[in-house]
């Protein structure tokens, strides 16, 4: 939990930074399974919230974007049960478009809470691709996000 309550108020300091320029500000909202690379694992499913800044450029757009997820549903791992909240600060490229895709990278925590064997957390580098549709007033996001080496997390998002 400590990882994760670091990397959070690294989420802090650079939304800080973002908050003096409204206009390029963005909200989201995401949910989808985080995948433990655990064999014989039922993913647990996760929701989240992002929040950031972007800035276009001729070839679409650069920005910073910080984002907090925690299980919704409990995978199950035999007779255990296992929650993972995720917390991350990432560079963002959008390409220019109605479709367009989506590049990430930056630097993640993760707590995994097992209900029988304890918890167990870390943080590493992030990075993370996707497609998605702009609709002007708002984006739809299919993404994938490798939290650890051994943690991944597909996720259907929408963004403001």
């Amino acid at each position: 939990m400590r990882h994760v309550l670091r990397v959070s108020g690294l989420l802090v300091l650079l939304l800080l930074g973002a908050e003096s320029v409204s206009a390029g500000v963005t909200f989201g909202a995401k949910t989808g399974p985080v995948q433990p690379g655990l064999d014989g694992i039922e993913d647990p499913i996760n929701a989240g919230v992002t929040i950031g800044y972007e800035s276009g450029i001729a070839l679409g757009a650069l920005g910073f974007e910080g984002e907090f997820t925690t299980t919704v549903k409990e995978g199950e791992f035999g007779v255990q049960k296992l929650n993972i909240d995720t917390a991350g600060a990432y560079a963002t490229y959008r390409s220019p478009g109605l479709l367009y895709l989506k590049g990430r990278v930056g630097y993640a925590g993760w707590d995994a809470d097992f209900s029988v064997a304890g918890n167990t957390d870390d943080t590493s580098t992030s990075y993370g691709l996707g497609l998605g549709v702009s609709l002007k007033l708002i984006k739809i996001e299919l993404e994938y996000t490798q939290i650890d080496d051994d943690i991944d997390f597909v996720s259907l998002g929408i963004q403001f």
